[in-house]
């Protein structure tokens, strides 16, 4: 495999350290943020974009496939936000922005990187996040809850759809960090 990836969410902690990490063992890396300034200081290539919708994550693919000279062959997505409310003060819009930074952007993002991978016929690896809070019951969660366990579903499904093309889909479930 090429040691190439494309970071969403580079520019919050997880994303960033994984960057520095792998830049250090020679990686090329593609690395995305809603905010391209807040990349700065970062080593690879800088793309401002959404990756919660579609457009936003075609355009972020299109700009790391520019940037690393073909599809990258790694994916990270780290793209997210948490909510801690009971339901009964969660209210609609905050729902649907932590379905969007979550379950959305994973979606969206890994049928752009999918997509990309099949018409380079090129094998690859990825690693989305999901949290604790998805598989044991944390009060105060359900939002968040609902997102990552969304993003475990659909690894498991992606996974039994590309594995035999050489594509490999993982989560983590990382508790409080």
């Amino acid at each position: 495999m090429h040691k190439t990836c494309l970071i969403t969410g580079a520019s919050g902690g997880v994303g960033r350290a994984l960057a520095q990490r792998l830049a250090a063992d020679g990686w090329q890396l593609a690395l995305v943020s809603r905010d391209a300034a807040k990349l700065d200081g970062l080593p690879g290539a800088h793309i401002a974009a959404d990756v919660s919708t579609a457009e936003g994550a075609a355009a972020a693919l299109a700009g790391a496939t520019a940037a690393l000279g073909g599809a990258p062959a790694g994916l990270a997505h780290c793209a997210g936000n948490t909510l801690i409310a009971p339901i009964a003060r969660t209210r609609e819009a905050q729902y649907r922005e932590v379905m969007a930074a979550n379950l959305d952007s994973a979606f969206f993002t890994c049928q752009a990187w999918l997509g990309a991978l099949a018409a380079a016929r090129q094998p690859g690896a990825a690693v989305l996040f999901s949290s604790v809070v998805a598989g044991i019951g944390v009060a105060n969660h359900p939002a968040i809850a609902a997102a990552k366990g969304g993003i475990e579903a659909l690894v498991r499904s992606l996974a039994a759809d590309v594995s035999a093309s050489g594509i490999r889909i993982n989560a983590v479930a990382p508790g409080l960090m």
